[in-house]
């Protein structure tokens, strides 16, 4: 089940380093506790016990936090709004 949000989940890994290195170390802080608070562990309660899906449903959930996370990292990088925090040497 989590072998299908791995590729978004790699693209956070290295959408946080980017960001991280470029002075903007908040936004992926700030993205990875809505995820995992507003997304996965609601989600997971609901697939779990609301629909009765067991194990699977907590996986699924997490599947899509990590897709989740993934692109709103990827967003914020494209976005360029990360530029008015970098360190840049004059």
């Amino acid at each position: 089940i989590v072998a299908l949000a791995e590729p978004l989940f790699g693209l956070s890994i290295v959408g946080t380093g980017i960001l991280r290195s470029a002075g903007d170390a908040s936004a992926p802080v700030w993205i990875g506790l809505f995820c995992m608070l507003a997304v996965r562990v609601p989600l997971a309660y609901l697939f779990v016990h609301g629909l009765g899906w067991g194990l699977a449903g907590a996986w699924i959930a997490m599947d899509i936090d990590l897709a989740l996370r993934g692109l709103l990292t990827v967003g914020r990088f494209f976005s360029g709004r990360w530029k008015s925090r970098a360190e840049i040497p004059a």
